[in-house]
């Protein structure tokens, strides 16, 4: 589902009828897919359509694989003592 206004969360500019609307059916969509065993993994508000991309949902849904950061290793000595 999208769904876009002239406004959202910090702006003003869309009427205050329009966000009404918005807040109570985002809420009624959110509780008909949960009441149907799905799941809500993302939830965007943007300003405009040109504020977010494909790529940009992609890799909010599938993001990059996180690398682990290796433990350091002390250096081995160069040098053996002799006996």
């Amino acid at each position: 589902m999208s769904h876009s206004s002239d406004g959202s969360g910090n702006t003003k500019s869309a009427p205050v009828k329009q966000r009404m609307l918005y807040s109570t059916s985002k809420g009624a969509v959110e509780s008909v897919l949960t009441g149907n065993g799905k799941e809500v993994d993302l939830k965007l508000e943007i300003n405009s359509p040109k504020d977010l991309s494909v790529n940009e949902i992609q890799d909010k849904i599938h993001p990059p694989p996180v690398q682990e950061k290796k433990m350091f290793a002390r250096p081995k000595p160069k040098f053996c003592r002799k006996k």
